[in-house]
């Protein structure tokens, strides 16, 4: 699906133009059929998905993203991302924080204390230390799926940079797709409410995809 999108980046509102439903369901129905005969190989995928626009494979794409029972940035991370999100961010080096490891580029230590002095401090930071709390939030709580996550990442970034024809910069993309990606595994009316403050964090991912 991404190397379908990939090669039409210039299609304007990716991931924010709707496609057609009826399309869409067709293009789910032929992906659920190769799974159901075993036949998932990519040649089959790729015959499938070019009878499609691209505006229809982004939409599945999304679909699927918003059905995993994992997200691709898994619940245990939500918390963690969400605090992220609620913290002051101060320009400036010269900013007092009681997390000092914050400034520390070594990432190597994740023991559960370490953890926790990371992910809960809601001191002021910088927005340098910001990314860095969030790299450190996906190396500890990602480790599953970044491989997946880096690539799909990556692949927003490639977007974002054909947002002159495109329209879809990154805070667009984040717009569209941090529901699908960055969830709470119980949603309520209280996380509905906290839920535009995952666009800012997708936003930063993507911008920092390398």
């Amino acid at each position: 699906l991404i190397e379908r999108c990939r090669g039409d980046l210039d299609t304007a509102g990716l991931f924010r133009i709707s496609s057609s439903r009826l399309e869409m369901t067709r293009c789910r129905d032929d992906l659920d059929d190769l799974v159901a005969k075993n036949n998932f190989t990519s040649d089959a995928i790729d015959n499938v998905l070019t009878k499609y626009s691209t505006l229809v494979v982004a939409d599945v794409l999304k679909l699927l993203l918003r059905e995993l029972p994992e997200p691709l940035v898994p619940f245990a991370a939500y918390d963690h991302l969400m605090a992220l999100a609620n913290v002051t961010i101060v320009e400036g080096n010269n900013i007092a924080t009681n997390n000092n490891k914050d400034d520390d580029d070594n990432d190597d230590d994740d023991d559960d204390n370490n953890k926790q002095d990371i992910f809960a401090s809601s001191s002021p930071i910088t927005s340098q230390q910001r990314l860095r709390r969030l790299r450190r939030i996906i190396r500890v709580e990602c480790s599953q799926h970044r491989t997946i996550l880096a690539t799909f990442i990556k692949f927003l970034q490639e977007v974002a940079s054909h947002e002159n024809v495109n329209l879809m910069n990154k805070y667009n993309l984040a717009v569209c797709l941090a529901p699908g990606v960055i969830r709470p595994l119980s949603p309520t009316i209280e996380t509905m409410l906290l839920s535009a403050k995952t666009v800012p964090i997708l936003e930063l991912m993507i911008g920092n995809a390398e």
